[in-house]
């Protein structure tokens, strides 16, 4: 008679996921923008689209932006003083573009202004400007071929 061949038990473990953070929670608790005040703000927004954003993984610094109008960005564009250096042209925009598109911030509990901007951390400016520059429809080259196709 033969002996059935034991199988190692195999522990199954079950994948246990974080619940997602609540953005709005994450508002209320800096005493931010509520619901209601986002959705008017969606109204107004570019594509009717507002993103919350935190350079760090405490969430105690907050922001609330959205996307630019190609009529806002040439605003913004004027707004950089014409004697500017070309080294710091880049720079400048990126803070009056910022600067536009920050609705809200826990640092100022309100607006942002490029004074602050230019004071805080090295990379802020260019990590809000990267989400100002998707919620504007810029699309980076290495996506485009992802996101269309030959007709």
């Amino acid at each position: 008679m033969e002996t059935p061949e034991v199988q190692p038990e195999v522990a199954v473990v079950e994948e246990v996921k974080e619940p997602g953070l609540d953005p709005y929670k994450l508002l209320a608790e800096m005493q931010g923008p509520s619901k209601g005040q986002i959705d008017i703000w969606k109204q107004s927004a570019c594509n009717g689209r507002v993103r919350i954003f935190s350079p760090d993984t405490s969430f105690k610094r907050l922001f609330v932006l959205r996307g630019l109008s190609a009529r806002e960005w040439d605003l913004a564009q004027a707004e950089v003083p014409v004697n500017t250096p070309p080294e710091k042209l880049e720079q400048i925009l990126q803070v009056c573009i910022v600067a536009k598109a920050v609705l809200w911030s826990s640092m100022t509990k309100g607006k942002i202004g490029a004074d602050t901007l230019s004071n805080s951390g090295a990379g802020l400016t260019l990590a809000l400007y990267e989400i100002v520059a998707q919620l504007s429809d810029f699309v980076p080259p290495q996506a485009i071929e992802r996101l269309s196709a030959e007709l």
